[in-house]
């Protein structure tokens, strides 16, 4: 009862932002005009094929952070998965839920290295966020709050922003730092009796020991968490193209390529909230950082909705993959 509880509560709040963001448009003079303006098609395809390319980008990065922990995974099936859990986060149980199935199916792959299979899906999710952060922190860095035009409300609300960025990024790198410190430490007998303590803790001691293993490996090969960060970037350049792209292809008023940087992954973070795909979420930040961004007005809600719908059609490439395989991957040959 409490999950479909929480369940009906996170569609519900979805449906309210949609419908909030959608009644704001419409009452817009603007939204009319929009919509029935001619569309410059090749801004939109260059759109829709960046959002597949940085789909793919980031499902490059996952099968290389698997590759590295020495599990049989071939490319392919890195692609075919990551279309899987993106159709099971936008159309069933989130964000969360989307890497759960990606896991699920890689540990029938490899029976007996499940942590190393949830360790690479971690890894994957938090260099994302790590670099997502990173990224909107260096844009708040040089952005200059007081040549925009805004309310006080907003003013206060951007500068509030800029500094939690900031500090979120510092906090994120340094954890990343103490969690590939934590085998060193176990060289040191002042740390020791802690580490103990916490590796006896019932199941969680056992898998935190594990994942200090994952990280070992990882720290031996930090050639493959350096070019991960590197995709990562690019996933970020190219969701950035994407954005401003649609902007651009629908006639939209927008702020320059140089503030999508920014508008991106603040949006992407958004769309990771544990909302059924973050449907709501990314729409609503679009919509603030456009009115914010360019001049006190903007058209973000509907390239928000532009770029749901690309990847509400991407998404459906991966029920489709998922639908016409589902026998193939639970009976996938162990042997690879």
């Amino acid at each position: 009862m409490k999950n479909l509880l929480f369940t009906i509560t996170k569609f519900a709040i979805s449906a309210g932002l949609i419908f909030y963001l959608f009644r704001q448009a419409t009452q817009s003079d603007d939204f009319g005009t929009l919509f029935d303006s001619p569309k410059k098609w090749q801004w939109l395809l260059l759109g829709f094929t960046s959002c597949l390319a940085s789909l793919v980008i980031g499902f490059i990065r996952w099968h290389g952070l698997v590759r590295a922990l020495g599990l049989p995974f071939r490319l392919i099936d890195a692609i075919r998965l990551g279309f899987i859990g993106l159709f099971f986060c936008v159309f069933t149980i989130g964000v969360a839920g989307g890497d759960a199935m990606r896991a699920v199916y890689v540990c029938r792959q490899s029976p007996g290295r499940k942590t190393e299979v949830i360790a690479s899906v971690v890894f994957d999710r938090l260099i994302g966020l790590l670099t997502m952060v990173g990224i909107a922190a260096l844009a708040f860095g040089q952005l200059n709050v007081d040549q925009l035009t805004m309310s006080s409300a907003n003013d206060a609300a951007i500068r509030y922003a800029g500094r939690f960025t900031m500090v979120l990024a510092m906090l994120g790198f340094f954890g990343l730092a103490v969690l590939f410190a934590i085998p060193e430490l176990q060289k040191f007998k002042w740390s020791r009796p802690w580490l103990l303590r916490l590796f006896a803790i019932p199941h969680l001691g056992v898998f935190t020991r594990k994942m200090t293993d994952v990280v070992s490996v990882y720290r031996d090969r930090w050639g493959v968490i350096v070019v991960s960060f590197l995709l990562s970037i690019g996933v970020n350049v190219f969701f950035a193209v994407t954005i401003f792209s649609i902007a651009v292809g629908l006639g939209a008023v927008h702020p320059s390529f140089g503030h999508h940087l920014l508008i991106e992954p603040i949006a992407m973070v958004a769309n990771a909230l544990p909302l059924p795909g973050g449907i709501g979420g990314m729409e609503a930040a679009v919509a603030f950082l456009y009115q914010i961004l360019a001049g006190g007005g903007g058209d973000g809600v509907i390239v928000g909705f532009t770029f749901r719908f690309f990847m509400l059609i991407l998404s459906a490439v991966g029920g489709l993959v998922w639908l016409s395989n589902k026998e193939t991957f639970a009976v996938e040959d162990q042997s690879r």
